[in-house]
């Protein structure tokens, strides 16, 4: 008797999906005990001795096959879990930590958190080549195939960029990161994580106004990053502060026009007009204090030095002001109706 090719195939692709949920199971089943090893209070003395490696390494094993065989079932469940379990919690363990412990020990310990970063990141670039190859050797059409795999690649540009943060601390290189964030910024840009996590990476350059370009940036796509909205008034908090010592300063040292000074003035300002937008009813105040601030911005154009006020930073001056029109509009109509 002949079998069909047809049921041949069928059958093919049953087992094909029966081992991948079985791999499934096996994999959440590995992510607990792994749980059970970063729990505890020595959970940093055992989250890097050879057992707990043994382990992740086995559990990155088995996610990347199931990323690469079956990412439309198990894709985004997968990613997530294995960012948690082998790369985050360690790190957020250390961090938790190792003001615990006495020098000698946590010099062997930070070793060893430097080559688990080196390691997970590694492994990560791995997996984001073979999620590129199989985008590119794929000829199966089968729905959202290729969509699945570019969301598991934007995820893997993330992670990159995270690790590649976390290096920084230690060999002061934010490039990395940067290129990272920026091309998963590229791959969809209205995914709002990314431009959250450049947000972060900027630290207070400019005077908090680059942290606060790719927060607002963040806050402006389809899918915004909720922590970005408390990211961006932890930074107007500050400017606040700040903006209240200048206008105790500005009273003493009335003759201090240096250009540095004047145009962190400006960006102060400029910051604190751009929270008064966001949060403040008070018509007359917002007016002036946008006039003042458009007035000392074009008294800092006429500076020689640049080095504050460069090309880019203006830039994103001209696009937070391009946000704010557009969130005061989109706020206007919803009003209205």
């Amino acid at each position: 008797m002949v079998v069909p090719q047809s049921q041949v195939a069928s059958n093919e692709s049953r087992l094909e999906l029966d081992k991948n949920k079985k791999n499934y199971i096996n994999t959440i089943t590995l992510s607990k005990r792994l749980s059970d090893r970063y729990s505890g209070h020595h959970s940093l003395q055992n989250i890097f001795n050879p057992e707990s490696c043994r382990l992740r390494d086995k559990f990155k094993q088995m996610c990347e096959t199931l990323l690469l065989d079956d990412p439309i079932d198990y894709g985004l469940k997968i990613i997530d879990l294995l960012w948690r379990k082998a790369a985050y919690d360690p790190i957020q363990i250390f961090k938790r930590y190792r003001q615990e412990y006495d020098e000698t020990t946590i010099t062997e310990i930070q070793i060893m958190y430097r080559m688990h970063l080196l390691s997970i990141f590694g492994f990560y670039s791995n997996l984001l080549i073979n999620l590129a190859v199989n985008i590119t050797t794929t000829t199966t059409k089968i729905e959202n195939l290729i969509e699945s795999l570019l969301k598991l690649i934007h995820k893997c540009l993330v992670c990159l960029g995270d690790l590649s943060r976390y290096l920084s601390e230690y060999d002061g290189c934010i490039q990395t990161a940067e290129k990272y964030y920026t091309m998963a910024v590229l791959l969809d840009p209205e995914i709002g994580m990314p431009l959250n996590q450049l947000g972060t990476l900027c630290g207070r350059s400019n005077v908090n106004c680059d942290a606060a370009f790719f927060y607002l940036l963040c806050l402006s796509t389809t899918h915004p990053f909720d922590g970005a909205k408390d990211n961006l008034q932890m930074l107007f908090e500050r400017n606040e502060r700040r903006f209240l010592e200048f206008n105790k300063q500005q009273t003493k040292n009335r003759n201090d026009k240096t250009s540095n000074r004047e145009i962190r003035r400006f960006l102060v300002e400029f910051l604190h007009v751009t929270h008064q937008l966001l949060e403040s009813n008070n018509i007359g105040q917002i007016q002036e204090l946008g006039q003042q601030t458009l007035n000392d911005f074009n008294a800092c154009m006429f500076y020689q030095n640049d080095s504050l006020l460069s090309d880019d930073l203006v830039f994103k001056l001209l696009s937070i002001s391009m946000m704010l029109v557009d969130r005061i509009q989109r706020t206007r109509s919803r009003t209205v109706k």
